[in-house]
């Protein structure tokens, strides 16, 4: 993982060297050019893992532009789209935002992740495109860490893991926890540092940690472990994402551990929940309820508008975070007047606790992704997942993010 995150960096790098020299080719190409319609491109997850993520994503981002157009558009120019699929594969996200910007993409939405989705933006940066994601959460959403032209719709994960700790200390009364991590994105490494940072700090103790890969298919030793210690934990902290976490979900069940479970926003909506038959005293953090009960109006309103579309409501994360990125692209394109990066960066820099349907957002020179939202909390009980309440944490841990 490391060496991958340097290549990134170095390749970062030589991306804004180039972007500088390509930009008069980029006028031509897309990411730039103020006439005719403004080009969407998605080099998002059309199959694989992240499509459970990338796909309600797209739907939502679908319904916001097709809203736009039916307005006139932005500014009087029409939102058209260019999609090609990533496959959940870090090369394939090089490929499709190839693809879309061979297509004439003036501005990019990527995955749903800061691994998978770093390769699409280096390839826009040299374009100078800007690009997207509509719910990473990791902070190295930094422009000291990835090209400039990268922002995140997500919330960063530090904020919803503290608000996970807080919750379990104060409503659930846990005093020690259990933590089991999937290290293979970096969403969920840092999920798991935050939640324990925050545990410790309020005076919990951690029983265990303990790993586990996303396509490991028996957890039996890690169960065993947990079943033989001496004092069983209190809660379980999960920092994983479907299908793996769900296994381990399930085989805590079925191992007959009924300790409260904890989870991120990985979690979110109820397209998994048929896989654990009757899960009960599970909890997680989201942007939004999508289940009809959200405290905001506006949220409801979007997801009735969504399962009027298709005929479902959309499950995921990413159905929050598709709508905002073409709310963003609106409002920062009305400032700059533009689709060039540079301008449209310098636009998006400017959102101090904006006012979009996923929440409050905010972005700067350094941080492209909102660190501090309010987090809902989600509960599931007897397989049924409904609004427990909304969360602002109090002390949200600094995580090292070199």
């Amino acid at each position: 993982m490391k060496a991958r995150k340097f290549k990134y960096l170095v390749i970062g790098v030589l991306a804004v060297m180039v972007g500088a020299l390509s930009a008069c080719a980029n006028d031509e190409n897309g990411g730039g050019g103020d006439d005719g319609p403004i080009v969407v491109g998605f080099a998002t997850a059309q199959s694989g893992a992240f499509a459970a993520y990338d796909e309600p994503a797209v739907e939502s981002a679908k319904l916001k532009i097709d809203q736009i157009n039916k307005a006139g558009g932005i500014d009087g120019r029409k939102i058209e789209v260019v999609e090609s699929d990533t496959r959940t594969d870090i090369d394939g996200a090089r490929v499709a935002a190839d693809e879309v910007i061979e297509k004439g993409a003036d501005f990019m939405m990527v995955t749903c992740d800061f691994d998978y989705s770093t390769p699409s933006i280096v390839e826009a940066q040299a374009n100078g495109i800007v690009a997207m994601s509509p719910c990473a959460g990791s902070t190295k959403f930094r422009t000291d860490i990835i090209p400039p032209n990268g922002f995140s719709m997500g919330t960063g994960i530090p904020s919803e893991a503290a608000s996970l700790a807080e919750f379990g200390d104060q409503k659930l009364k846990a005093k020690s926890a259990y933590i089991l991590l999937d290290p293979t994105i970096d969403y969920d490494k840092q999920s798991a540092e935050a939640f324990k940072q925050t545990w410790e700090a309020q005076g919990g103790t951690i029983a265990g940690e303990d790993t586990f890969q996303q396509d490991t298919q028996s957890v039996s030793p890690q169960i065993s472990r947990i079943r033989e210690l001496s004092e069983q934990p209190d809660v379980i902290y999960i920092a994983s994402y479907p299908p793996g976490g769900v296994r381990m979900i399930r085989s805590i069940r079925s191992s007959g551990i009924d300790a409260p479970i904890l989870a991120d926003a990985n979690f979110d909506g109820t397209y998994w929940l048929g896989s654990v038959p009757g899960l009960s005293d599970f909890y997680h953090s989201a942007w939004a309820s999508l289940n009809g009960d959200d405290p905001d109006p506006q949220v409801n309103k979007m997801i009735k508008e969504l399962t009027k579309q298709h005929g479902r409501p959309d499950t995921s994360i990413g159905s929050m975070g598709g709508y905002s990125v073409i709310e963003a692209l609106e409002d920062a394109y009305k400032e700059a007047g533009t689709t060039k990066d540079t301008d449209l960066i310098a636009a998006l820099e400017t959102f101090d606790k904006k006012k979009l349907t996923i929440g409050p957002t905010t972005f700067d020179d350094t941080y492209h992704i909102t660190l501090d939202r309010p987090v809902r909390i989600m509960e599931v009980q007897n397989g049924k997942e409904k609004f427990l309440q909304m969360w602002t944490p109090e002390n949200v841990p600094t995580l090292d993010e070199g």
